[in-house]
């Protein structure tokens, strides 16, 4: 849990010095732009990864796993079969 708490501070440290930096007109947009994709893009999966290399294999892949996966997959067919057939709430044609 620590670990997980030391990555999102390293995210909210990288936000907040690009706020400071934006505030004080240091960075431009274009650099602004950069520093959220790379708090994204890079730190977001570094995290993810990190905490995963630390986690239980067996927690990882329980019963929550499964009915997650399962949940998804229902969730995701209902939505292809209503879409496929028009959709309940479509807007008519004008």
């Amino acid at each position: 849990m620590l670990g997980v708490l030391e990555g999102f501070a390293t995210l909210a440290a990288v936000i907040a010095l690009g706020a400071f930096l934006a505030h004080v007109r240091i960075l431009q947009v274009t650099s602004q732009v950069m520093l959220a994709r790379l708090s994204f893009f890079v730190a977001s999966p570094a995290l993810m990864l990190i905490v995963m290399s630390d986690a239980d294999i067996g927690a990882l892949f329980s019963a929550n796993l499964a009915a997650s996966t399962t949940t998804v997959a229902v969730s995701g067919t209902i939505y292809v079969v209503v879409s496929r057939r028009g959709g309940a709430g479509r807007c008519p044609r004008r």
